[in-house]
């Protein structure tokens, strides 16, 4: 039932979640023993922890799969081939895109600087692991951090795509979706806990993206309330207690909640969902995600999130060749980074995304007729 739900806030957060992770999460990769500029007590989150906006991300995309196809799989008005073809025709051609940007821009810093652009942290660009990129399996087991290493999330959410649709379509024979969704969430969370070593089940993906499928029940009731004074007890007693265990985090730390490889649990299933309940059921926070500037940023999220390591590199290629002696910790080096990232992406979306996702789609149509 969508009657009642406005999920615009919802692009707005995506673009806010993209920020995160493109001008702060990765940073690292350029600066020297985390010297981070503008740092202090303020940012040390961003600086820190942003990279838990990619658990915000499977928050979101279970979210919307609910919203936009439970009710068609339900149904049996989407094939299962037609769902996973239509994600892929989504993200692919990006992903190919920003993958090929990645090893030329590579094969360039090993000529200027002799070897590859954070060769320690980015293991394996050999050729097995371009070819498992090229099969969207970057994100599991089978091969370690490589070339355009945040793209690892994309092929952990085709997963979550693949799950959803098998657990949607057998539970909603009998109406148990909403139960089944349930547990998913919690084999996440249990993956989680016990650090089950898994090939394809990541632990973040399982907990977030069914944790958005939960979610969005939650959200249905509350924006179908005809109530307004029992709508507005529920959010403002969520935004409380959401500003509560953000400010004891910031307090006291990740560690009054969890250890260090389990606090993405917290993250996944009541931060970034209680995040996202605000975002579609509070008025003021849906008017203030619902403004241009951020439905803008959440258009160009996408672009953004992959080609900002790309971005890094070419940063690093133009600081190298033409001995400019640039001191990425230093704030105006920032502040180059964030624009180029910003400028790039936008052109990235407007002339490739865009481009290559009408020619994809242009191409699918030819066939089908």
């Amino acid at each position: 039932m969508k009657s009642g739900m406005d999920t615009r806030g919802i692009d707005g957060l995506r673009g806010i979640a993209a920020i995160g992770i493109a001008w702060f999460a990765h940073y690292y990769f350029l600066v020297p023993d985390d010297t981070f500029p503008f740092y202090n007590g303020i940012t040390h989150w961003l600086w820190y922890f942003s990279t838990y906006f990619v658990d915000l991300f499977f928050v979101i995309s279970g979210f919307v799969m609910v919203y936009a196809y439970r009710e068609k799989i339900v149904k049996g008005q989407v094939s299962f081939t037609e769902f996973v073809k239509k994600r892929l025709m989504r993200f692919y051609p990006l992903m190919v895109f920003s993958l090929i940007c990645v090893v030329i821009l590579q094969e360039v810093h090993k000529v200027t600087a002799g070897v590859v652009f954070k060769d320690v942290l980015i293991a394996d660009n050999s050729v097995l692991a371009f070819l498992l990129n090229l099969l969207c399996l970057q994100g599991t087991s089978l091969v370690s951090s490589s070339f355009n290493a945040p793209s690892w999330y994309l092929s952990i959410v085709l997963i979550m795509y693949i799950l959803f649709f098998v657990v949607t379509y057998f539970a909603g024979k009998y109406g148990k979706e909403k139960i089944a969704y349930f547990l998913m969430m919690i084999l996440g969370i249990t993956l989680a806990i016990k650090a089950y070593p898994t090939i394809f089940l990541n632990c973040r993906g399982v907990t977030g993206f069914f944790a958005g499928c939960v979610l969005y029940e939650v959200c249905d009731r509350v924006c179908n309330i005809t109530d307004n004074k029992k709508k507005n007890i529920v959010t403002w007693t969520a935004l409380v207690a959401l500003l509560v265990i953000c400010a004891i985090g910031i307090k006291e730390g990740h560690g009054v909640f969890a250890s260090s490889n389990q606090v993405i649990v917290v993250y996944g299933i009541f931060i970034w969902p209680m995040c996202v309940f605000l975002a579609v059921c509070m008025p003021w926070v849906k008017w203030i995600l619902s403004r241009r500037i951020f439905l803008f940023l959440g258009k160009i999220s996408f672009s953004m999130y992959l080609i900002h390591y790309p971005v890094m590199i070419l940063m690093d290629n133009i600081n190298i060749a033409c001995n400019l002696g640039i001191h990425y910790e230093g704030r105006k080096a920032f502040v180059l980074y964030v624009a180029m990232v910003m400028v790039i992406s936008i052109l990235c979306y407007y002339f490739v995304e865009k481009k290559l996702d009408k020619l994809v789609k242009g191409t699918f149509n030819e066939k089908k007729l």
